[in-house]
Formats: structure tokens, sequence, C-alpha cells
């Protein structure tokens, strides 16, 4: 607890095994243990919580309800379907060999889209609900907190539209959110054992450090970027946990050490067993790391202008809302934050480390840009709904103790805060999905139209020629879709999303084969002789921009 006048030594005779069961890691303290976490801690929480959660729900649905029984999807979902195998490989190749295993243990090796989707939405309510354990079992005022200051601002944030849109990998990433969550609070309860023998105090203690270095690990596995998660999650426990505490409740928790540099090593540790394990299972599969992820890290390679002015550009999209992924609210909401916590460390009521480190996670959405040394894709943001959950928590935790109105009318502002934020969230969420669902019923309408061009200049319905397509093709959506440019990959046309045009053949013909027109791949001298020849094609859906050339079917976009 953040009390100072807890007990200084309080006999627990436990083990990690004792207060971890059934996925969630041990809870509330009471007067036989200094833990914050345990079953029966989060036992209480979820009956706390129950009908504040379900009413929060609502906003799941209004972000996500597309995806629950929709059977739309995106790039790179038309490879696990056409070419499961290969695609399984590419994960090994990318150091996500997790993703292989857990699907492979968990029986969804074989994908399903549908179900995928089913899948994604539920497991993200679960792990939403399990990161507000992180912090209520933190909280000193329990009987004010309120769940939904946390989980709607996530469930309704447009970059976790993003990177569960891909629902080829969202219930792993989904899985791997939980592990982080874990592993937080393994390493908070570590850092709280209290016990008569300092042996025993030592056992547990690195019992616990080990369990979260292996659930750092497997998080790692299943997606690299989950160490931003984490990194952003020590800093916002931190805070949380003592903005409010005296300096001898600090001292005697040694809070810098065991909630900051302690996490620091676990992770570190954990990521040297995930790149050992990710050693292994190269060897195993027989293959080595494709070149894209030593190509995603900029730094050695650009100059070291380049990427400050890069990370600077990308820092000012992210904070003044230049896409529709990212909100002012953010930004306004985070600086209040910081204000408030100022005033109270001119006041003697907050420690200058809370407030510098909040700083930090105020920033930390900008962790993968500074890692990466480049502008990220949007969906390895996730750190950035996170954070802005983490705010609106702790604001209206600070309003509840400390506001210039009454209790009434500051309850009222905050909700009303929420609730309006939220629901523009929610609804830029909801156009997301909205428009890969129109585009995905063009795309679809788009290849039947193909099949039957192809099959016109062929005279065949499954020719034998490879397919090569040149170029790109964007849908025009309609009036209430977002344009091509607006959005990151969920909600393009898969047709539109081409690097070159091994690339675009790749996409395109297992996603004409995903809607029953299979093809046969071209070769690269195949492909070099089709942009040759079509330099004088004209473009789809003009005749002649199908034709069959030496043995190659060319389609020019």
């Amino acid at each position: 607890m953040m009390t100072s006048d807890a007990p200084d030594t309080v006999h627990v005779d436990t083990s990690p095994s004792d207060h971890i069961q059934s996925g969630a890691v041990p809870a509330t303290p009471t007067a036989s243990s200094t833990l914050p976490y345990s079953w029966s801690g989060f036992t209480q929480y979820a009956w706390k919580v129950r009908w504040e959660f379900l009413l929060s729900l609502v906003f799941l649905l209004l972000a996500f309800g597309q995806k629950l029984f929709s059977n739309t999807f995106s790039i790179d979902t038309e490879a696990i379907i056409q070419a499961q195998k290969n695609l399984y490989r590419s994960w090994i190749q990318l150091s996500r060999f997790g993703f292989v295993w857990l699907k492979k243990i968990a029986g969804t090796y074989w994908y399903n889209n549908a179900l995928s989707g089913f899948l994604t939405v539920i497991l993200f309510a679960a792990t939403v609900f399990l990161w507000g354990y992180v912090f209520y079992a933190l909280s000193e005022k329990k009987e004010k907190w309120h769940i939904a200051f946390f989980v709607i601002p996530l469930f309704v944030s447009p970059i976790m539209a993003e990177q569960l849109g891909f629902l080829l990998q969202s219930p792993s990433v989904c899985v791997g959110m939980m592990l982080v969550a874990l592993a937080v609070m393994t390493y908070v309860n570590a850092a709280s054992v209290r016990v008569h023998r300092e042996s025993h105090r030592i056992r547990v203690t690195l019992a616990y450090h080990l369990l979260a270095i292996l659930l750092l690990a497997a998080a790692f596995s299943l997606y690299t970027a989950q160490i931003s998660l984490f990194i952003s999650a020590v800093g916002m426990v931190y805070v949380y946990k003592f903005f409010s505490s005296s300096s001898s409740t600090r001292k005697s928790e040694h809070s810098f050490t065991s909630f900051i540099l302690i996490p620091a090593a676990l992770s570190i540790c954990g990521y040297i067993i995930y790149s050992l394990l990710n050693r292994l299972a190269l060897y195993v599969y027989h293959t080595s790391t494709d070149a894209y992820v030593n190509d995603q890290v900029r730094w050695g390679k650009d100059s070291l202008y380049h990427i400050i002015v890069t990370i600077l550009r990308h820092a000012r999209t992210v904070y003044f809302s230049q896409r529709i992924y990212y909100s002012l609210a953010f930004t306004v909401l985070g600086i209040l934050l910081l204000l408030i916590l100022g005033i109270r460390f001119l006041c003697r009521r907050t420690p200058f480390s809370a407030v510098l480190i909040m700083a930090a996670v105020f920033a930390s959405p900008l962790i993968m840009s500074v890692l990466l040394g480049m502008v990220p894709t949007v969906r390895t943001e996730f750190v950035y709904p996170y954070v802005f959950s983490f705010i609106f928590l702790l604001l209206h935790e600070l309003l509840s103790v400390n506001s210039f109105l009454s209790f009434k009318w500051s309850q009222l502002l905050a909700w009303l805060v929420l609730l309006a934020v939220c629901f523009g969230q929610g609804q830029i969420s909801n156009r997301i999905f909205y428009t890969e669902s129109v585009i995905y019923q063009q795309d679809v309408l788009l290849a039947s139209q193909l099949a039957t061009r192809i099959g016109e200049v062929t005279g065949m319905e499954h020719p034998s020629e490879p397919v090569v397509y040149i170029g790109r093709h964007i849908p025009r959506g309609n009036a209430d879709t977002y344009k091509s440019t607006d959005l990151d990959l969920i909600g393009r046309s898969i047709m539109d999303i081409t690097f070159s045009t091994t690339h675009g053949d790749w996409v395109k013909n297992h996603f004409m084969a995903a809607q029953g027109y299979s093809f046969r791949m071209p070769s690269r001298a195949q492909e070099s002789m089709a942009e040759q020849e079509s330099l004088s094609m004209p473009r789809w859906p003009a005749e002649g921009s199908v034709q069959k050339i030496n043995g190659v079917i060319i389609v020019k976009f």
C-alpha cells in the first residue's frame, strides 16, 4: 500500500506460486500480507467494478462491434488464408516465434477469420480488465476508484483499432499485453515482500523476479513492441504508487531501486532470454532473420541529424493530432496533469521524482520512434492509448481529492469530459472499420471483374499462366469512408498496398485466391518482362489493360 503507517514487517509465509493463479497475480493488501496483488484481491476487484465495466463495454461495441461477427480483412490476412505455411515461416524470420507456438498450443494454427475477429474483441476486453487491476490494487482511494476512466479510452482508441484490425495476429497481441500486465504485478509484488527471515525474503523476491523475466520473454516473443508497453507501464506504476507518498514511505520501499532500476534490469534479462530463444527457433526452422527487421532500425544507417528531425516531426504529428489516430485531448489533458502535479510538488504534496517520471510517461508514446530512429507504423504505438487512459485515471483521482469545485461538480465535469472525448474517439475507430468493410466489398467486386476479364483473355476459367499485376488500384469508397491517404493500413484496399511488383503480386494473387480465383505466381524474370510490356498498355478498366504476353497474364492498374 502507499500509506506511510503500514507495518514495517509482516510475516508472509508464501511463494509466487501461491499468489499467481488462474492468470492473475495476487492482490489487495490485508493485515496478514503486504502484497498488492493476489487472487483474492483480483476477485474483490472484479466484484466491485463488475457493473461499471459491463456498462463500459458499450464503448467497446461502439468501436469494435463490427469485428465481432464480420468476415472482412485487411493486408496480410489473405496470405495466412492462402499461404499459411509461408506466412508462419515469415513470422519466425521476423522474430515472432511466440506467435507460431501460441497458435499451435491454442489450437488456432488453422486460421479462421471469423473466429479471430470474435476472439480479438473478447480478449481485448479481458486484457483491459486485467490492466485495470494493475492500478486498482495500488490506489489509496478504492472507494472512489472508477474503472471507466481507464478502460473506455482504451476501448475506443483508433490506434488499438489499427493494431487489432490485423486479425491474423490480434488475439496473440492481446495475450502478450496480458503477459506484460502480469509481469508488472509480479515485480511490484517482489518489491512488497516483507518477511521476518531475510533468507526467505530473498528467495521469494528472486522467484518473483524470475517469473517476471519469463513473462516478459514470452510477451516479447509474441510481439517485440511489447517492450515499449512495459517501459511505459513501469513509469505509470511509479507515478500512481508514489504521487502522494511521504519521503519516509519512498525510502522504506526503496522506490527508485525497486520500481525503476530493477524493472529495467528485468526487461533487459527478459529480452536476452527472448533473443536466445529466437536464435534457437531460427536454428530449429532452418532459417534466418529477415532483412526487414534490421532495416527497421535506422540508427547507424541514417545521419544523426536526419534521425533527430524525423523524431521531432513525428512528435509534432502525435502531440498536435495531425492524423486521425491521435487526439488533441491527449496533449491538453497530459499538460494539465503535469501542471497539477507540479503545483502539488510546490506544495510539498507530490515528490519531484513523480513529476519527472510522469513527464517521461507523457513522452513515452515516442518510444518506438526513438528505438527505431524513424516514424513507426501506427499499430506499434499502442503505448499512446495506455498513457491516455492513465492520464484520465490519475486526473480523475486528483479531482476527487483536490478541486476548486465541489466533489459533485468535479465528478460531473470529469465524466462529461471522459464521455465526450471517448465518444469522438469511438466514432473514428468505428469509421475505420466501416471503411474497411466498404473497401473490402469493393475489392471483392474488383476480384470478380478481374477474374472475368482474365477468363475472356485466356478463354479459360482457371488458366495455367501466371498473373502479374502492375501498379495499384485505389477504390473510391463512398462519401462516409476515410480516404486512403488518411489511413495507415487497416481500411485501405488490398489492391492499393503495393511496395513493388513482387510484393503486389504476392498480395493480389493471394487475395484473388481467397475469393476463389487461383492463379500461378510469376517468377522475377516474368515480372521484369511484364513491367516492360506494360509501358505501352492502357490502365484498368480500359480494353487492353489485361493481356496475355509471352505466356504471362499482365494486369495494369
